[in-house]
């Protein structure tokens, strides 16, 4: 009987233990992406190595954040969360200042579904060509 319970427990353990780390990982940041910022540039997803930063949506809630890891720019460009289209399903924040966080609040993506970050120039970069480095987090 005692043989039974711990193999009962075991598999409970194993299974809270899952969903632990499976709440966790969606809260998580993605990996850093660079972005070339051209004067002038339209909306873009992708970042200096051709890839999208994406995210899946994992809750209810209407936010999402972008982490400003460091820029080489005075001004601070738009982000904004897209679909695989290119459809906007957020509304545009302006990125914060290096090491800081900024939280867009109307995201209307689904749940379960992948968005990625599109950008583009700030109304007032003065300069031709900037880089920003971002994350960001899809809840």
């Amino acid at each position: 009987m005692k043989k039974k319970l711990m193999f009962i427990a075991t598999i409970c353990l194993v299974f809270i233990l899952g969903i632990v780390h499976f709440v966790f990982a969606s809260e998580s940041w993605t990996d850093a992406k660079r972005y070339n910022i051209r004067k002038g540039e339209d909306w873009k997803t992708a970042a200096a190595d051709w890839q999208k930063m994406g995210a899946n949506k994992t809750t209810d809630q209407n936010i999402y954040e972008v982490y400003t890891i460091g820029k080489t720019m005075w001004s601070s460009p738009v982000v904004r969360l897209v679909n695989s289209e290119n459809y906007p399903v957020s509304n545009e924040i302006q990125t914060a200042p290096s090491g800081r966080i900024k939280k867009g609040r109307t995201n209307t993506a689904q749940i379960g579904h992948a968005y990625y970050l599109s950008i583009k120039p700030g109304w007032n970069q003065a300069s031709e060509n900037g880089s920003i480095k971002l994350q960001m987090k899809n809840y």
